[in-house]
């Protein structure tokens, strides 16, 4: 066989193995969508009146690959699983790690100036209002508050959702180190089941 002819040879046996052909097939589409609910119970307005809307939208956009952000609470984990139905066969989350829940962050009297002035600034006031009005008409209080009591400062704005009476007795009584019961508030959602999983947590400050 002459060299030309061998090349040929070779070429005509790999275009048969790899199936060369005229038309190149379509090549299959993957998508992937992320989306930030702000379902932030107390901080991001009529969270708990958006979450099943919000939901059904989410789910609504049917990609292969779906990651979501600010479900906080176990509640509205639970209607983005059941809204997940069949279509996600992977739905994967990450359990709450509430961290340190120890002795009181707050001693007695600690947090007195600042209950006094949200409870004539804010009284009355939805969860979904309270944070914001404590930050605009007690700023001062609570700027003393982080720089006198950093633990205790902490305890109530990991509280966040929570009536003002709850907040300072929980703070009280016992610390909170992050927000939403130390949820991640993540989830990743798959058509298909994932081969394995895993994840790493990073340090973080009030909120995982």
């Amino acid at each position: 066989m002459t060299p030309l002819r061998h090349y040929l040879f070779i070429a005509w046996g790999l275009s048969s193995l790899f199936g060369c052909s005229e038309a190149d097939p379509e090549p299959e589409i993957f998508t992937a969508v992320t989306y930030n609910a702000g379902l932030a119970t107390g901080y991001v307005e009529a969270a708990d009146q958006r979450a099943p809307k919000t939901t059904s939208q989410v789910i609504a956009l049917d990609a292969d690959l779906l990651c979501v952000q600010e479900y906080w609470n176990d509640d509205h984990l639970a209607q983005l699983k059941a809204a997940a139905g069949n279509a996600y066969q992977g739905v994967n989350t990450l359990d709450p790690q509430p961290g340190d829940t120890g002795s009181a962050a707050c001693a007695p009297g600690d947090v007195d100036e600042l209950y006094a002035c949200a409870e004539t600034q804010c009284a009355n006031l939805c969860t979904d209002d309270l944070t914001n009005c404590v930050l605009v008409n007690c700023g001062g209080e609570l700027a003393k508050l982080n720089k006198d009591h950093m633990g205790c400062y902490g305890c109530l704005i990991s509280n966040v959702g929570n009536e003002l009476s709850l907040i300072k007795a929980t703070c009280e009584s016992q610390s909170t180190e992050y927000a939403y019961g130390g949820s991640f508030g993540i989830g990743l959602l798959t058509k298909k089941l994932p081969i394995s999983t895993s994840s790493k947590v990073f340090a973080s400050a009030l909120n995982r």
